[in-house]
């Protein structure tokens, strides 16, 4: 494996990743870049709509992999009896997992599964909603939160993984292995309309940060480097 990695190049999706590769691997630092990804044109065509009042609820889009994390979400939920939660998701094998979670805490009644939603009901979904919790442990890049934020839609996001570097100081930040600081900050939000439209403004200007143009641009130069040597 590291001869495979001492004569490759690779790409990754942040810095993070970037820094844990040169270090775990000794990766030789010129022959790794970060390409950033971008949120899909169609969420930006979106972007200039208003934004609503927000309904007594959460979103939480993803898979339900256990690094994913969504336990958290739950237990703060038990801390917020009257606070909704609505989870976008495919159903998988760890399904019935979540639910039997969701029963043993108690909030059954505070949990709606969606299912698959289409694209076309994704902005009223995200901008009636109080914020989007993204509480995983490790993401490669961490394209959700971006999403919510083209969508009119504030993010509560742990402290963990490359989302700080990817969101910066545009959203709110909890202890991925605290649900009492995260129940913390749902309250903050739900104390402070004005927060969350600031948030929303923000999350506007970080969106427009990133672009699949310049990730393009700069992977064709890397390529180009890698030729010329």
């Amino acid at each position: 494996t590291r001869i495979i990695f001492r004569t490759s190049h690779l790409i990754v999706p942040s810095n993070f990743w970037r820094d844990y590769i040169i270090k775990k691997y000794e990766f030789p630092s010129p022959k790794i870049i970060t390409t950033y990804e971008a949120v899909d044109p169609n969420f930006l065509k979106l972007m200039n709509q208003s934004s609503k009042a927000p309904k007594n609820y959460l979103i939480y889009t993803g898979n339900l992999y256990p690094h994913k994390n969504i336990e958290i979400v739950l237990k703060a939920l038990k801390k917020l009896s009257k606070l909704k939660l609505k989870i976008i998701c495919a159903r998988s094998v760890f399904t019935e997992k979540i639910e039997k979670q969701i029963s043993s805490l108690g909030v059954k009644k505070q949990v709606e599964f969606l299912g698959y939603v289409p694209d076309n009901k994704f902005a009223s979904l995200y901008q009636e909603s109080l914020a989007l919790v993204h509480p995983s442990f490790l993401e490669g890049f961490s394209l959700t939160g971006l999403e919510a934020m083209a969508l009119n839609c504030p993010v509560i996001a742990a402290n963990s993984s490359c989302m700080p570097e990817i969101y910066q100081d545009y959203v709110l930040y909890f202890d991925p292995k605290d649900p009492t600081d995260l129940a913390k900050q749902i309250k903050l939000l739900q104390s402070s309309p004005n927060l969350r439209e600031k948030l929303i403004a923000l999350g506007k200007k970080q969106v427009a940060k990133y672009s699949w143009s310049k990730t393009a641009i700069k992977t064709l130069n890397f390529y180009q480097s890698i030729i010329k040597d």
